[in-house]
């Protein structure tokens, strides 16, 4: 009996540069194909599949490899059973297309596999697979047209693996894959979001317009454990009947957690930022002139300017030279000299060393009266101030009120002397006319039988009387 060689006259292959390969079709019980057994290759097959010559022929291809693309047997199958010729991309370190003919025999078909497809697309594919491979715990790559899909790369501990593991119909339909991967795995609230950002279709649309695009999503293990995943999808090659994608996907627990710490971060820091603004408003209703100073930069920043009298309208500048600026135009000649010392801001850090605020108060040269006060805001790591806030009030109000009331206490204090003198002297004018009476009594009780004696005697206390009466009246009317 010939052998399969002999009866397809194919010598003509065995020393051809081009892969060139006879299949027998393997049907199952029901006639679906299942596997194919090598019944002819030649040297060149062999070598791309990495096999020597003698161990490929009459194998099947299950024997050779683990697991068939169900594409490749229903490409084979139409050629075999349908005269039907097609075509499919492989892999083989590079990429590949393999022409699949009907060779005259039911269930018999060849196989030619074509020099590597157009080299800058398979370089970028091959640089899309090196650069999604190390961090992706699994990889597809997917015809958006015909929704087939090929693995790539699946890690054996994802959800994903035992899917692709129990799918009756593998790589057909990369729809079906996600819907069952949502059933099983995506929280109802979230399965609808999840089967509409991986509908073929609709990555289609977005990879059109994008080229790349990424999407986040919970997956939640039968034990109920969550893991956070990112899909990053990338445009592969494009033709008129292709539209090919690969499709990575990576954990991101460990990203998404560092991203909460940012975020909580962030938000205490807003918040701190959010709380500093109360605070710089509610003194802003107080001060008139707020402005914030780099002590280490020289550098001052007005944070709000209500036009009070005098004050520098600059929304930034040299501090040191707008406060000189300020001290020869503004302050008063009289308190130009402790204003220069307290506003000298080479010596805060110093002045302010265990001090939280310092405060002055000074007069300019319309008369009115300011005050200003050093705000700690800022200490570096070893305690030594480095911001402040300036704030700068008008007193003048206050001034006249404490002046009038210096005043009040000034003319209280005039009358209260008055009134003790008078006292001093009433005392004294009390007591002589007292001892007037008391003598002129002793002087009558001497002689008791000498009327002229005692009828001055009478006199003389009569007039002290009257006397006294009179100066008791003028002291109860100044009190």
């Amino acid at each position: 009996m010939p052998s399969n060689k002999e009866q397809f006259s194919l010598n003509i292959f065995d020393n051809s540069p081009a892969a060139y390969c006879v299949l027998e079709l393997v049907l199952n019980d029901e006639g679906q194909p299942t596997d194919w057994i090598y019944r002819y290759c030649n040297q060149a097959f062999a070598d791309i599949k990495g096999y020597r010559l003698e161990k490929m022929i009459d194998r099947s291809f299950l024997s050779l490899y683990p697991k068939p693309d169900t594409k490749w047997l229903e490409v084979c199958y139409r050629a075999a059973y349908e005269d039907i010729p097609g075509e499919i991309d492989v892999t083989y370190e590079q990429n590949y297309r393999l022409t699949v003919s009907p060779i005259g025999r039911k269930g018999f078909c060849s196989g030619m596999i074509c020099k590597p497809l157009n080299t800058a697309q398979t370089d970028r594919e091959n640089y899309i697979i090196e650069q999604l491979f190390p961090e992706y715990v699994s990889l597809y790559k997917i015809d958006l047209v015909s929704h087939r899909y090929e693995i790539l790369r699946i890690d054996d501990t994802t959800n994903a693996k035992n899917i692709a593991d129990n799918d009756p119909e593998p790589f057909m339909n990369f729809d079906d894959f996600c819907r069952q991967y949502a059933e099983t795995y995506i929280t109802e609230e979230d399965r609808e979001e999840f089967l509409d950002w991986h509908s073929c279709e609709n990555i289609k649309k977005r990879v059109n317009l994008a080229n790349k695009i990424s999407y986040h999503y919970r997956s939640v293990s039968k034990d109920g454990k969550s893991t956070y995943y990112e899909a990053y999808a990338v445009k592969g090659t494009v033709t008129d009947t292709l539209f090919s994608i690969f499709l990575g996907y990576r954990n991101v627990d460990s990203i998404l957690y560092k991203e909460k710490a940012v975020q909580k971060k962030l938000k205490e820091a807003l918040d701190e930022n959010n709380l500093h603004n109360e605070i710089i408003s509610a003194i802003a209703k107080t001060y008139q002139y707020i402005s914030r100073i780099d002590i280490d930069a020289n550098w001052y920043e007005v944070i709000s300017n209500k036009k009070i009298n005098d004050i520098a309208s600059n929304r930034s500048g040299i501090a040191s030279v707008d406060n000189d600026l300020m001290i020869q135009k503004v302050i008063a000649d009289e308190y130009k000299e402790a204003f220069l010392k307290f506003a000298d801001i080479s010596t805060l850090p110093e002045r302010m060393k265990n001090e939280e605020t310092i405060v002055t108060e000074y007069q300019i040269k319309d008369g009115s009266w300011h005050k200003l006060r050093f705000i700690e805001q800022k200490r570096d790591e070893n305690g030594r101030l480095t911001h402040v806030i300036c704030a700068i009030r008008s007193i003048s109000d206050i001034k006249r009120k404490e002046y009038a009331l210096l005043h009040q206490i000034s003319e209280v204090k005039k009358e209260n002397a008055l009134k003790s003198t008078f006292l001093s002297n009433m005392s004294h004018d009390i007591r002589t006319p007292m001892n007037g009476i008391i003598g002129m009594t002793e002087l009558a009780n001497r002689y008791p039988n000498n009327l002229e004696i005692q009828q001055k005697c009478r006199d003389t206390v009569l007039e002290q009387q009257l006397l006294q009466q009179y100066r008791c009246f003028c002291l109860a009317a100044i009190f």
